[in-house]
């Protein structure tokens, strides 16, 4: 168990591996997805839910989304057992996610709220996870419906959700041309 000092460092030194090794991106990838799950681990345990794992979490959001598009190409299979393992990719993007609702959620019950502009990118992205499945990663209905029954009104209202229920909308009603329309309007994470 790292102090929140240690967490720092350790999450420090994993940012630098990406820019700083000269191994491709796959193998710095599995290397940072073992370690940002332990530092997540680390965070649950300690029941660390303040700005600083707030943070963490964010980055280790945007880290997985930026890992599974730079991959999804390069997938493990028969002839690629060392590939890129989505299921498993999208799995901790998702208790990532459900994590960082938590301490959201946690801390604006004690009257503290972060960044607004960052909880709706979160959520967004949790909404977009959800427009449907992922190879094993089976999505139901039901699960959007509990997400949006517990959101702030404000988080709601953001833009960044909003593009995300517009993408929803779309998407099952399957209005290809004005899914795609949105998709041209997305920011690269999205």
């Amino acid at each position: 168990v790292r102090t929140k000092k240690g967490l720092q460092l350790a999450i420090d030194q994993l940012w630098r591996i990406i820019d700083g090794r000269d191994e491709d991106f796959m193998t710095k990838s599995k290397f940072l997805w073992d370690r940002l799950r332990s530092i997540r681990q680390d965070l649950n345990l300690q029941q660390i839910t303040d700005s600083f794992a707030v943070k963490l979490m964010e980055q280790m959001v945007r880290y997985t989304i930026l890992a599974e598009h730079e991959l999804c190409e390069e997938t493990a299979s028969a002839t690629n057992p060392d590939g890129h393992n989505s299921h498993l990719n999208v799995e901790q993007l998702t208790k990532t996610l459900t994590s960082l609702r938590h301490m959201y959620d946690d801390n604006a019950a004690k009257g503290t709220h972060f960044s607004l502009d960052a909880e709706a990118e979160m959520y967004c992205y949790q909404l977009l996870l959800r427009i449907d499945s992922h190879g094993r990663y089976a999505v139901q209905r039901s699960e959007m419906l509990n997400d949006l029954r517990g959101v702030r009104g404000a988080v709601l209202k953001h833009r960044d959700v909003q593009f995300a229920l517009q993408c929803h909308r779309a998407y099952h009603s399957n209005n290809l041309t004005g899914f795609f329309r949105l998709v041209k309007q997305a920011t690269f994470l999205q």
